[in-house]
């Protein structure tokens, strides 16, 4: 078995980790890329006798029977897939590439099309789930594309999460994780206005959100988030600029289809204030933060 990973990002690095835990030193192999060399020599470092890096993506795919990519935007995906030295410029081609960052559906698309005249198979496969769920291998895999190359890539994927779900043509796993985040994320948007007006009226911030998480507003990411919402020095689990993004393809999406999003305008704009105030780079959390120093400053004019 041959296996290429390219972008050992936040999610990325746990996702390789599970894939290079089930190989056999000397007989399989895991051949990563990053576009910052030294994440992928550190990862070659961690797993001798089955990891090795590549300079390119190309390079990674080559004669690959499994490529997995976490890329974070379309952008970074078109240059990885399609630019000289991507994925699909390698020679043999690889059997089935397989793309799990949360891209628009038109993008997936795009590049299935090209693949497929390339003569390889594509699959859009973005992630439901948390950090915590890759390093775990929990996270839910929504697959889009051909049946017969999700068959041939199934069981490296199979490695990465507790289910894998087909959800038809190619572009229809990516509309389906932004539906997810959709929700996921005007959930956020409630979970922080609730925190500021909570504080604000004099609650103890943690006692109010154990209650949330114990009441029928809670689900099961008041579990596994409370310390981002909580803890200002907690580790980054999801970027709130990512946020801003995803939100934004939702948004996008629908106009597309001529759907109403109402609340995905309203959540996309009180990201995008968080993001212009410096948040960006925080978890996407801090929103609560942004909306109570808004606040303040509010009552203080």
């Amino acid at each position: 078995m041959r296996i290429a990973f390219l972008g050992l990002g936040r999610m990325g690095r746990p996702m390789a980790e599970a894939l290079a835990g089930g190989l056999a030193a000397g007989e399989d192999r895991i051949v990563v890329w990053n576009r910052t060399p030294a994440k992928a020599q550190a990862f070659v470092e961690r797993y001798p006798g089955v990891a090795e890096r590549a300079a390119t993506p190309a390079a990674a795919a080559t004669g690959a029977d499994v490529v997995v990519s976490m890329m974070a935007d379309d952008a970074a995906a078109d240059e990885v897939h399609l630019g000289p030295d991507g994925t699909l410029a390698a020679t043999p081609r690889p059997g089935v590439v397989v793309e799990s960052g949360t891209l628009a559906p038109g993008t997936v698309r795009r590049i299935a099309a090209v693949a497929a005249q390339r003569g390889a198979a594509f699959l859009d496969a973005p992630v439901s789930g948390s950090v915590d769920a890759a390093r775990q291998g929990t996270l839910v895999l929504l697959v889009g594309g051909d049946a017969e190359g999700l068959e041939r890539a199934r069981p490296t994927l199979e490695r990465l999460g507790r289910a894998v779900v087909h959800m038809g043509e190619a572009g229809r796993g990516a509309l389906t994780k932004l539906l997810v985040n959709g929700v996921l994320h005007a959930l956020n948007q409630s979970v922080a206005e609730a925190l500021a007006l909570a504080e604000a009226g004099g609650l103890e911030a943690a006692t109010f959100y154990d209650v949330l998480a114990d009441s029928a507003a809670g689900a099961p990411m008041l579990g596994y988030r409370r310390a981002q919402y909580l803890e200002p020095d907690a580790p980054v689990s999801f970027a709130l600029r990512l946020a801003a993004k995803d939100v934004a393809l939702l948004v996008a999406e629908a106009e597309r289809a001529g759907t109403p999003a109402a609340q995905a305008r309203l959540v996309l704009a009180q990201l995008r204030s968080a993001v212009q105030a410096g948040h960006g780079e925080d978890d996407m959390a801090a929103l609560a933060r942004h909306l109570r120093s808004s606040g303040e400053e509010g009552r203080a004019s």
